[in-house]
């Protein structure tokens, strides 16, 4: 086992993956002994593994040498989970008054921030993520959570903005739900009047093919107009009662009937076909008005 390693990068590396339980580099300004990494000796912990796949790195701000060693421990822990807190060498428990002195400090510069209000939300919510996160990784109770009572304005005010900011998504949704309803409905017509099936159609629809031989849906499928005129008058005569035995499986073309509802509707393969539209198709065939005249 080399415990003098190359450089500094290559301590990190070392230790982020494992290799071996201790390393240094020729200086030693960088040193691993099991889960923990420092920047000059035992003086700064820079990260620590706290569970298989999880390592926690040092947001404190440090020197300029410091601050490279703590940028190649984060480079080499980039194929693991990352976790933030000032003390990774600690408990969870031991370091919740520093994080709740740091997040009442950046409240303070929110409230009077008329222009970084949203990033400092942000940055408060990434630490307090982080922390909660550490815990839960150590399996330690002990939590910080954003209340009222403890954080007062900051609180409410991420309320109200979470709040509005779901009326406006709700809002977003529901203009992108009619310009699509509006959009599927302009296709839709434009197909029934006989352009191409350039896109899916929600609604199940039916037209007769340009040759008039084929009724055609709107999900691509297609079966012969005569299979059509033979089903028709089966599906007036048990309409309000349902399919009888013995007419599952017959054959549509290249598909089979799987189901006659009481309301007309019918399902043949895995097509779900509404009343109103079959209707549509058989008078365009004449077959409800040849009814009416038998």
């Amino acid at each position: 086992m080399r415990r003098v390693l190359k450089d500094a990068d290559e301590v990190a590396h070392f230790w982020a993956n494992k290799v071996q339980d201790e390393g240094r580099n020729p200086g030693g300004t960088v040193y691993f002994r099991g889960d923990e990494i420092f920047s000059y000796g035992s003086h700064f912990c820079m990260g620590r593994h706290i569970a298989p796949g999880v390592v926690a790195i040092t947001s404190r701000s440090y020197s300029p040498t410091t601050g490279r060693h703590v940028s190649s421990v984060q480079r080499a822990a980039g194929h693991l989970t990352r976790i933030y807190v000032p003390h990774p060498e600690c408990t969870a428990a031991s370091q919740k008054e520093d994080v709740e002195q740091q997040i009442s400090s950046l409240l303070e510069k929110w409230k009077r921030s008329r222009t970084r209000k949203g990033e400092l939300t942000m940055e408060i919510i990434t630490i307090v993520d982080n922390f909660n996160d550490f815990a839960k990784a150590l399996k330690e109770r002990v939590r910080i959570n954003l209340t009222p009572e403890k954080f007062g304005d900051f609180t409410e005010g991420m309320q109200k903005r979470a709040a509005a900011a779901e009326r406006a998504e709700k809002r977003k949704l529901e203009a992108q739900i009619e310009a699509n309803k509006k959009a599927q409905a302009e296709a839709l017509q434009l197909w029934r009047d006989g352009g191409p099936r350039r896109t899916h159609f929600e609604k199940m629809a039916l037209r007769l093919s340009a040759d008039g031989t084929k009724v055609e849906t709107s999900h691509g499928a297609e079966i012969p107009v005569a299979d059509a005129k033979r089903l028709w008058p089966v599906i007036e005569r048990v309409r309000g009662v349902g399919m009888p035995p013995g007419f599952a499986g017959w054959r549509l073309g290249d598909y089979r009937l799987t189901d006659i509802r009481p309301d007309g509707s019918i399902v043949v393969g895995c097509h779900d076909i509404p009343y109103d539209e079959i209707r549509n198709i058989a008078e365009k065939l004449g077959l409800i008005e040849e009814e009416a005249c038998a």
